[in-house]
């Protein structure tokens, strides 16, 4: 193939990851248009009539393309600029060098996670829009590039799966430093004190919502801090999924966890409004009747409600619904075994960790295996040291029997209340002697 541009072996050049808004992938397509869009001294790469072709940004400028001209992009609805951008303008990246393309496919996948709205049009179809970049993440095989050894390879694979995706910003929305999709305002309080909780914060609390078992712990924990990071730290209590309404330590779905939630705001006094008692009904037993429509989902004006109680919920609030999401699940997927429970409420972490074993994920979760580890040594050493701790018994005080003088002989009646007295002195000492006895005190 031809020389490959003088590029650093990031990815940054290939920019499919970058989310636009519609207005700016229409000026995109204008200026493709005029002839002035691509840089005239790189060199590009696409498919012609399905074989890799490489022209300079010169070259293709000066190429009349086919098909609409500026003013007929002007006048185009949103899907259609999409759809026409993602032809002519992603179709045709740089050709940059790529070295490591197992590490290429791994990063892939991380940032498509982060995004959300993502357009698709494969083959030239219709679009299709993805709410969730982890869904869109998850379908995409990784095909030859795992076993890519050559450029030809890679690049076959990155025009026929990368390029036909594009992120799509809404009004209002921006892309943040990690790539994630974010409302204008999302970062306007982030100088804001930021609550976070411990490791044994979290375990303690998991503890008391009856996941005591050792290795439930250790399973547990290190997939609920990689899920509730911000900017690193875990165990964040406001954290929010960049990708979806997903809030707090356990990355809670307003979305999808409706009736945990609801749940757990009622035994905490919170009123959800404009609940209906079909609403209420279906979210309390958690069951849509055969034939009856689904009314489950939060109303916009309740979910400004219940995120403002999920960013500001304790850890043991949060605990609370935790639980009752682990065991909604374990009822829908029909087992309790731990792992397909996790698998299903955290599918992308749990896919990082054990399957794709993607470097910055399994790297954190190393780092957390030792933390819970240390933590569980240090607490069954505690309790050893407890429990061989030596038991001191207070030894009873014994009282120096007191004799009393003797009474004149003269007195009958004085000697028997003398002897009387006596005898119950004697008795006393007798017990308090073996009382000593049995506790070590003396010997017999």
């Amino acid at each position: 193939m031809e020389e490959e541009n003088n590029t650093t072996l990031n990815f940054e050049p290939l920019d499919w990851y970058r989310a636009r808004t519609v207005e700016q992938m229409r000026n995109d397509l204008i200026k493709q248009s005029n002839g002035d869009y691509f840089q005239d001294d790189i060199n590009y790469i696409f498919l012609a009539s399905g074989k890799l072709t490489i022209r300079s940004g010169e070259e293709l400028n000066d190429q009349t393309p086919e098909g609409p001209g500026v003013k007929e992009f002007q006048m185009m609805d949103d899907d259609e600029v999409v759809k026409n951008y993602i032809e002519r303008v992603k179709k045709y990246p740089p050709l940059v060098s790529i070295t490591n393309k197992k590490q290429f496919f791994d990063t892939f996948l991380g940032r498509l996670d982060q995004l959300s709205n993502v357009a698709m049009s494969f083959k030239g179809k219709d679009l299709i829009y993805e709410e969730d970049g982890q869904v869109v993440a998850g379908q995409i095989q990784e095909g030859s590039i795992g076993e890519a050894e050559t450029t030809e390879e890679f690049w076959n694979w990155y025009l026929r799966n990368a390029v036909e995706i594009q992120a799509v910003l809404k009004p209002g929305e921006t892309q943040a430093e990690d790539y994630s999709i974010v409302n204008e305002d999302f970062y306007e309080n982030k100088t804001m004190e930021v609550v976070t909780y411990t490791l044994e914060d979290v375990i303690e609390a998991l503890n008391g919502s009856g996941y005591v078992d050792e290795s439930v712990i250790e399973y547990i924990v290190p997939i609920i801090a990689y899920e509730s990071r911000v900017n690193g730290v875990p165990f964040t209590q406001d954290a929010k999924d960049p990708t979806s309404d997903s809030w707090g330590i356990y990355q809670t779905n307003i979305n999808t966890e409706m009736s945990s939630i609801y749940k757990v705001m009622k035994e905490s006094g919170i009123e959800i409004p404009g609940l209906t008692e079909t609403q209420i009904t279906q979210l309390e037993t958690n069951i849509v009747p055969e034939g009856k429509k689904d009314v489950r989902k939060f109303t916009e004006k309740q979910k400004v409600v219940v995120r403002d109680f999920l960013k500001n919920a304790d850890l043991k609030t949060q605990t609370k619904i935790f639980d009752d999401m682990y065991k909604v699940k374990a009822k829908q997927i029909k087992t309790d075994k731990l792992e397909d429970v996790m698998k299903e409420l955290y599918l992308n972490t749990t896919k990082k960790f054990y399957i794709d074993n993607q470097p910055e994920a399994v790297k954190f979760k190393d780092i957390m295996d030792r933390e819970v580890k240390l933590y569980t040594k240090k607490k069954i050493e505690n309790a050893y040291s407890k429990g061989n701790e030596p038991t001191i018994v207070e030894a009873p005080v014994v009282e120096a029997p007191v004799v009393e003088a003797p009474v004149s002989v003269a007195s009958r009646d004085g000697d028997m209340e003398l002897n009387n007295r006596l005898v119950n002195v004697y008795a006393s000492m007798s017990k308090a002697k073996a009382n000593a006895m049995r506790n070590g005190i003396v010997a017999e």
